[in-house]
C-alpha cells in the first residue's frame, strides 16, 4: 500500500524533459540528377557536418547518394533551424557545382 501511494506521488511530481531533438533531413539534387560523384561524397559529407557543428548541433549520421542526401542531426530544442540548414545546403550545392564538377568549355566537342 505504501509503495503504491509513493508511486502515485512520484508521477504527480515528475516532469518530462526533452534534452535532444532528432531531425532527419533529406535533400535532393535539382531534377534528381546524379550529380554527387562517389569520389566527392566524403568531402561533401564533411562539409555538411561542419555546417551542422557550426550551429551547435551534432551530426548523428550522414550519407550522400548520387541524387540525394540523408542526415540525422541531434540538437537542443532551442536550436531547431530547419530553414537555416536548407539555406546552407543550397549554398553548399552551389559550392559543389563551382568547385567539384568538371567545367565545360565552349570549344569542346560533343
Amino acid at each position: 500500500m505504501y509503495i503504491c501511494s509513493a508511486l502515485t506521488n512520484l508521477k504527480k511530481t515528475m516532469k518530462v524533459l526533452y534534452n535532444n531533438l532528432y531531425t532527419h533531413f533529406v535533400f535532393t539534387t535539382k531534377d534528381r540528377l546524379l550529380t554527387i560523384d562517389e569520389c566527392h561524397r566524403p568531402r561533401i559529407e564533411k562539409y555538411i557536418t561542419g555546417i551542422v557543428n557550426n550551429h551547435g548541433c551534432k551530426m548523428y549520421k550522414i550519407y550522400a547518394n548520387p541524387e540525394h542526401m540523408h542526415f540525422l542531426v541531434i540538437n537542443q530544442p532551442i536550436h531547431h533551424k530547419k530553414q537555416t540548414f536548407a539555406e546552407e545546403y543550397e549554398q553548399s550545392m552551389k559550392f559543389y557545382q563551382q568547385t567539384l564538377l568538371p567545367k565545360k568549355s565552349g570549344n569542346q566537342g560533343g
